[in-house]
């Protein structure tokens, strides 16, 4: 093993873990992971299998410019990190935590069909996802972001936009690199979670919202039932 290897195995126990993977450091054949699990479905619900039910329409999606880049990239202490040059990613990195987003606001959601922006024409939401955080760091994968819904039908109830801000971060299980990405998934899963729940209610078709009631000219907000 030359010297440069040797220095960046001792950099740190959840570095060395994954460039032991790689040992050699030049000579490994490149392995390629896609973020979301093999076993998740490969398809949501369309507008054609559920008419009348809004459609949220998810993206533009971004992701930092410290991980975009098809290499997988770890954080160890301090400012240093780690470029994985033989472990890639199989697709672009907003594609694969756009695809996550959608498929965990599509079960979280049942009333409403969630899908890729980029396969939409029309929708009456769209969901825009800004994230600021997607690290591996100490053993724990965190995950950052700021998100805007915008209602492209219904202003008056809404307000036209709900925006809202999440920090998921969860324990990394297996010190290699499918544990890391599994990490980095049910992160934002869970903040994929915290956005459901944030518009679950404001997407909802109307027949499925509460009743509301109230005195007819009364300038009063009505009331659903106890």
């Amino acid at each position: 093993m030359s010297r440069r290897c040797r220095r960046a195995t001792a950099a740190a126990p959840i570095v060395a873990a994954a460039l032991a993977l790689t040992a050699g450091c030049t000579s490994t054949p490149a392995r390629f992971h896609t973020l979301d699990a093999a076993s998740t479905p490969a398809t949501t619900a369309t507008a054609a299998d559920r008419p009348g039910a809004p459609v949220l329409a998810v993206g533009p999606v971004t992701v930092p410019e410290l991980v975009d880049r098809p290499q997988l990239v770890l954080r160890g202490p301090g400012s240093r990190v780690t470029i994985l040059e033989s472990q890639r990613w199989a697709e672009p990195l907003a594609d694969g935590v756009t695809r996550v987003i959608v498929r965990s606001l599509a079960e979280a959601m049942p009333d409403a069909v969630v899908m890729p922006a980029s396969t939409v024409l029309a929708a009456a939401w769209r969901l825009q996802v800004d994230v600021t955080a997607l690290d591996v760091d100490a053993g724990r994968a965190t995950v950052e972001l700021a998100w805007s819904a915008q209602s492209r039908e219904r202003t008056g109830d809404t307000g036209g936009t709900i925006s809202g801000h999440a920090i998921e971060s969860e324990p990394v299980a297996a010190q290699d690199v499918d544990g890391f990405i599994e990490a980095q998934r049910r992160a934002l899963q869970r903040a994929a979670s915290r956005i459901a729940r944030a518009i679950g209610a404001s997407i909802r078709p109307p027949a499925s919202r509460p009743a509301v009631t109230g005195s007819p000219g009364d300038g009063r907000p009505g009331r659903g039932p106890a």
